[in-house]
């Protein structure tokens, strides 16, 4: 049977958890609290950090919902500036509002793909290279190859 988190079920809580977040040194920690210094490592490895995970992961998808709030403003505006300078016969303008909501739509769509980290590219890249017996060079000149014969230009080979 498992035991209960000391630190957990201690009345000072989130006073102890806020002090671990904050960078206060276990050993003062402890202390104050009459607690041991293994409990507290323990308590801020397997309990605080998967709250903080799901803090943050909370906060992002509210950050990004809100950015994506902020670009949908925007493009409201960019329409009703347009639907202005079309009744005002400024061409010059709609043209301008036309171009700002060619932006925004870029900003969108930049949004709502998932950005891709380079060390995933990188892990992925080696996977790859190792399934199929080659370095992760040869690899990368073999896309490069592939990338210039589909844009129909000549195809370079590395230098060695």
């Amino acid at each position: 049977m498992s035991r209960v988190c000391t630190v957990c079920r201690h009345a000072e809580r989130g006073a102890i958890d806020e002090a671990l977040v904050g960078g206060t040194p276990f050993r003062n920690v402890a202390e104050r609290h009459s607690l041991s210094v293994a409990s507290l490592f323990r308590h801020r490895k397997e309990h605080i950090a998967a709250a903080l995970v799901k803090v943050e992961a909370v906060r992002q998808e509210a950050e990004g919902l809100s950015l994506f709030g902020k670009v949908k403003a925007l493009e409201v505006d960019a329409h009703r500036l347009k639907r202005l300078a079309e009744e005002d016969h400024d061409y010059r303008a709609a043209l301008v509002a036309v171009d700002k909501l060619l932006g925004v739509v870029k900003l969108m769509h930049e949004l709502s793909t998932p950005a891709i980290s380079q060390a995933a590219v990188r892990a992925q890249a080696v996977r790859m290279a190792e399934r199929h017996g080659i370095t992760v060079e040869a690899l990368l000149e073999r896309a490069e190859q592939i990338a210039a014969e589909l844009a129909g230009e000549p195809v370079k080979k590395r230098d060695s």
